[in-house]
């Protein structure tokens, strides 16, 4: 059945998350601030909704979207923007893409009963969430990599860079776009983290990284310690194994 969904941002992951779902057959609008997105929605039939998140656009969000997928990042006035588009839609359904940084705990295992104590304006994002009466969903991303989007370009060419011990908590694109898909049918809710099992060190994470793609080669101190970040509650919610592997 053709489902109304509408997806406030429309960036790294919005964009193809939304052409994904227009592709299952879904009828998607995308919710920007940008008016430069126009040609590639009206390419693909999407349907282009820009706002400032002010008032008047109340009426647009409520009338187009039975769900509404919330995956803008941590911006100026950040928990407004949420509580604005919480307050205002009559979506039967919300699924916020929230970051695994929420986290306090900085070593060890990690799952979504664990302390909360990370970046403020994600965690009072999701407090709104789970405050609102709309059943949700609430995925703590942990760090995406992907098409044209991998971590190490940001390393390439430094060298003593601490942690190298630390294990890393990625997830790759297509994985979230896929398993966002998937809850687009459930009628019920829940907080998950979205990472792929896979947890090697920095050091060898991203140094083989920077080689395998010709980067400058970093290099990373052979201490430290941190955290994983468990995600298999969601695959066992779905019955689906991670997909993409994040080598």
């Amino acid at each position: 059945m053709k489902t109304k969904i509408a997806i406030a941002g429309a960036g790294w992951l919005g964009k193809p998350l939304a052409i994904f779902l227009r592709n299952l057959g879904h009828q998607v609008s995308v919710i920007s601030r940008d008016s430069r997105h126009i040609e590639w929605t009206q390419n693909m039939n999407i349907a282009l909704l820009v706002t400032d998140y002010s008032n008047a656009f109340s009426a647009v969000v409520s009338a187009n979207s039975d769900v509404l997928i919330i995956c803008i990042p941590p911006v100026e006035n950040y928990t407004d923007k949420i509580d604005f588009l919480v307050r205002q839609t009559e979506a039967k359904k919300i699924i916020f893409c929230s970051s695994t940084s929420v986290y306090k705990q900085e070593y060890g295992l990690v799952d979504e009963e664990s302390e909360l104590d990370g970046n403020p304006s994600l965690i009072a994002a999701e407090a709104l969430l789970k405050s609102c009466k709309i059943p949700n969903f609430i995925l703590r991303l942990g760090g995406l990599i992907g098409l044209n989007r991998h971590p190490s370009r940001s390393f390439a060419g430094k060298l003593q860079l601490p942690n190298g011990k630390a294990p890393v908590n990625l997830i790759h694109q297509e994985d979230v776009i896929e398993i966002i898909g998937l809850l687009i049918p459930k009628s019920d809710g829940g907080i998950f983290n979205l990472v792929n099992p896979a947890h090697p060190m920095r050091k060898s994470y991203y140094e083989n990284s920077c080689s395998k793609q010709g980067l400058d080669p970093c290099q990373f101190a052979n201490q430290g310690t941190g955290k994983i970040v468990r995600g298999d509650k969601i695959a066992r919610f779905l019955s689906r194994p991670y997909a993409y592997s994040i080598y």
